[in-house]
């Protein structure tokens, strides 16, 4: 069974109702080469509070997230609120979205594909938003939303930009990555520093 049809019966069981934003079509992309073929795209998780000054954009759910319908759970979860709590924001005066509706395949070419096929539901988030900043975690979901190829360390080095986005973003290592290598905290550090530039 796909992870997305799973991802229905979680909200199913918990008596949860799925609606469905038909004013967002996806649009065939270009991914290496192949193109992408348009797919129902289910809501993206995302919690916070509105209007919020800073939207954070992981890539995929966990399957935990899956279970908890939330944008980030656990560990993930609880890493993010210290971070944010360092910069004096509150975790739940933030919004929160995932740039994919399902967990990470493991596929390369499919998770650039799912990321894809979300992105015009994310952008549509973006703009009904309107953060005064965006917060970019991992490779996975910059390059997608900038629609580039760069590797994270130039992405969290440049100032980042895409023409269908008119506010300030900026990018820092995954979560995930964080929890595994403690050290690489210093550096993420660093980068959450520019977010005070524009609040």
């Amino acid at each position: 069974m796909r992870t997305a049809a799973r991802h229905l019966e979680y909200l199913d069981a918990m008596g949860v109702q799925v609606w469905f934003d038909r004013r967002v079509t996806p649009q065939a992309s270009n991914v290496d080469g192949g193109s992408v073929q348009p797919r129902s795209v289910e809501p993206l998780f995302f919690s916070g509070s509105l209007p919020a000054q800073v939207m954070v954009i992981s890539a995929f759910p966990s399957s935990q997230d899956v279970q908890q319908v939330s944008p980030f759970s656990g560990d993930s979860a609880r890493l993010l609120a210290q971070m944010l709590q360092a910069l004096g924001l509150q975790y739940d005066e933030c919004y929160l979205i995932n740039s994919a509706d399902m967990p990470a395949t493991g596929d390369s070419q499919l998770d650039k594909q799912c990321l894809a096929e979300c992105r015009a539901y994310l952008l549509q988030q973006i703009h009904e938003v309107s953060p005064k900043v965006i917060l970019l975690l991992g490779e996975a979901a910059a390059q997608s939303l900038l629609k580039s190829s760069d590797p994270l360390v130039k992405l969290t080095a440049d100032q980042p930009s895409v023409d269908d986005i008119a506010l300030p973003m900026v990018v820092t290592q995954p979560l995930e990555g964080l929890l595994q290598q403690p050290l690489t905290k210093k550096q993420s550090w660093s980068e959450l520093q520019r977010l005070k530039e524009f609040l």
